[in-house]
C-alpha cells in the first residue's frame, strides 16, 4: 500500500473537500493509499465523519477491500469479495475494528445482511480499544434496521463495552423508543 502525504492526510481529516479532490485529480491513484497507521483515506474521512470527503476519495475510484465496502454500504463489493475469499471477515482496522461492526455503525443494513450471510458473528470480535460490538455501533448510529438484523442473528443486546455501556443506554441517549422497545423484545435488560 501506498502511504498518502502528510498534505493529503491533513486534508481529508480536516475536511476540505476542495483539496482532497484537487490532490486525486493529479494523482489518482492516492485514493487507495492509506494514512501512516495503514488505515485507507476512506475509513479516515469516515471516521473522521467527513462524508463530502470520503465521497470525493470514492470518485477516484479506489479498488475498496472488504473494510471500506462494509463501512460505505457496497453491499455487492462486499458479496464478491467475500464469496471469492471468506476469510476477509477476519479482516481489521488498525485500531482493531471488523468488517461487521463498520457497516453496523457505517455501512448500513443491506451490509450487514450481508456480512451474517457469509458467516459474519453478529457480536463481531471486541478486539478494538472500545470493546465495541455491532450492537454498540448500529444502536450509536440509531441504525434500528441493522440492529434488528444483529438481534435477530443471536447477538447480546445486554453487550457491555468500556465504560460498561449497553445498547439500552445509547437509545436512552437517543430518546429512541423504537430502539429501546426492540432490545428489550430481545433480551435487553438493565
Amino acid at each position: 500500500m501506498t502511504i498518502a502525504p502528510a498534505e493529503l492526510v491533513a486534508a481529508v481529516k480536516s475536511g476540505d473537500t476542495a483539496a482532497v479532490a484537487a490532490r486525486l485529480r493529479t494523482d489518482p491513484a492516492l485514493a487507495g493509499a492509506t494514512d501512516d497507521t495503514g488505515l485507507s483515506l476512506t475509513l479516515l474521512a469516515l471516521f473522521h465523519m467527513k462524508r463530502e470527503a470520503a465521497d470525493a476519495i470514492l470518485a477516484a475510484g479506489p479498488e475498496l477491500g472488504v473494510l471500506e465496502a462494509a463501512a460505505t454500504g457496497d453491499a455487492a463489493r462486499l458479496e464478491a469479495l467475500l464469496t471469492e475469499n471468506p476469510g476477509r471477515l477476519g479482516e481489521r482496522t488498525p485500531e482493531g475494528f471488523d468488517p461487521i461492526g463498520l457497516a453496523a455503525f457505517l455501512g448500513g443494513p443491506d451490509a450487514v445482511r450481508v456480512l451474517l450471510a457469509h458467516g459474519a458473528d453478529p457480536d463481531g470480535d471486541p478486539g478494538n480499544p472500545m470493546r465495541s460490538r455491532p450492537v454498540h455501533a448500529a444502536s450509536a448510529a440509531g441504525d434500528n434496521a441493522s440492529l434488528r438484523l444483529l438481534l435477530e442473528a443471536g447477538a447480546d443486546p445486554n453487550a457491555e463495552q468500556q465504560g460498561g455501556f449497553t445498547p439500552l443506554d445509547a437509545a436512552d441517549r437517543l430518546g429512541d423508543e423504537e430502539m429501546r422497545a426492540l432490545l428489550v423484545r430481545h433480551g435487553a435488560r438493565r
